[in-house]
């Protein structure tokens, strides 16, 4: 038997495999190198020194009715040690190619303090996504500086105690693409306040916002018709809350949007909208809209809504409930509390096979209940 070894091969073969060898260790080396070295000093000094303005608090990300998205919270910055590449860090995302820091979720964090208006967060000057959602800044202003982050695209501060008044300097992010202030509910804590002029400009100048969800969020001063110049391609607008401060009449043309897909509106009384009685064109999956009025009667068009998966409606609404719901099939949740239906419960409701929720409380209904809706999980 014959033995094939780097001996019996010729020569030019041998030097052949061992530059290929040298070459293949070097290419390995220098990726090894690369990598570690992605995160910059300035940027990794720049997170560490904003980890030490915050102690954690078990607390901090804990609030009945809110659950940080289905998670369990936990401190993502206990992973942020110096001699580890912070592209490596909890909730740090870098740019493959520049090792910048581009991204950083530190929602559900735990984090716990005053929000420093000099934060070295601020010294990123790549970011493009920042989430700090689910966190106690203990009733901080949104600090001014935020206008720094010029290349930010998707800006989350809800759940996590920002006060005062939304500053103007949020309508100079020209890349942004969707933002989130939602503010905590129902409770005498104080509130984010969203001025006339601040939402004008955000609206002006916020050409590419697709998402803005202000859930919470005080708005005595603002006229809901500057809604109505947001993009055309904007997909989510939130704006639910007994306490939003809004007042008029919501322009109906806001279900002509032609990519809304989410929308929620609430306030009391003093705040109206009309449902229409035709053209629903916006590709509707969810729709709430409480705590005001929206006209007599639930239009029978709302069954052209065939993407729609939640539909809650609490706004004085008269008649008897349509059994043409029916043909929602997509429909996971429907809430219909708080109107004034009267007359039998449907029993084609149970034959919606994806509803996991049937709200129908505080309205005058009679008769049995059907057997259908037994068919619901």
């Amino acid at each position: 038997m014959e033995f094939f070894t780097m001996f019996s091969m010729p020569l030019c073969l041998v030097f052949f495999f061992l530059c290929l060898k040298t070459a293949f260790s070097s290419s390995l080396h220098a990726s090894s190198f690369s990598t570690t070295q992605l995160c910059s000093h300035e940027e990794a000094f720049a997170l560490l020194q904003f980890k030490t303005s915050f102690s954690i608090n078990k607390t901090a990300s804990y609030l009945e009715m809110f659950n940080c998205y289905h998670t369990e919270p936990y401190s993502k910055t206990e992973s942020w040690k110096e001699g580890i590449g912070c592209c490596s860090w909890d909730g740090v995302s870098c740019d493959n190619v520049t090792g910048h820091v581009i991204a950083l979720d530190l929602s559900c964090s735990l984090l716990f303090g005053t929000f420093p208006s000099n934060s070295t967060l601020f010294l990123l000057k790549n970011l493009q996504s920042l989430n700090l959602s689910f966190n106690d800044f203990r009733f901080t202003k949104i600090p001014l500086e935020i206008s720094q982050f010029t290349k930010l695209k998707h800006l989350d501060m809800s759940y996590s105690q920002f006060s005062g008044q939304v500053p103007a300097e949020i309508a100079h992010l020209p890349k942004l693409v969707s933002l989130n202030l939602s503010n905590y509910p129902y409770s005498d804590s104080p509130k984010l306040i969203l001025e006339t002029t601040t939402l004008r400009n955000l609206v002006q100048n916020l050409s590419e916002v697709i998402e803005l969800v202000l859930s919470g969020v005080n708005m005595t001063s603002v006229n809901p018709r500057f809604f109505m110049n947001l993009s055309s391609f904007l997909t989510t607008l939130d704006l639910r809350g007994w306490e939003s401060g809004l007042r008029g009449n919501f322009p109906d043309r806001i279900f002509c949007f032609p990519n809304l897909k989410i929308f929620y509106l609430g306030g009391e009384g003093n705040l109206t909208i009309d449902l229409p009685s035709s053209n629903w064109s916006s590709p509707f999956q969810e729709l709430g809209i409480n705590a005001m009025d929206c006209g007599r009667r639930l239009p029978e068009f709302i069954v052209d809504l065939k993407s729609l998966q939640y539909l809650g409606l609490g706004c004085n609404l008269e008649g008897s409930i349509p059994t043409s719901l029916a043909k929602l099939t997509q429909l996971r949740s429907l809430e219909l509390s708080n109107n004034h239906f009267f007359g039998p419960i449907p029993a084609s409701i149970g034959n919606l096979s994806q509803l996991t929720s049937l709200g129908l409380e505080f309205n005058t209904l009679s008769g049995q209940i059907p057997s259908s809706l037994a068919n619901l999980t």
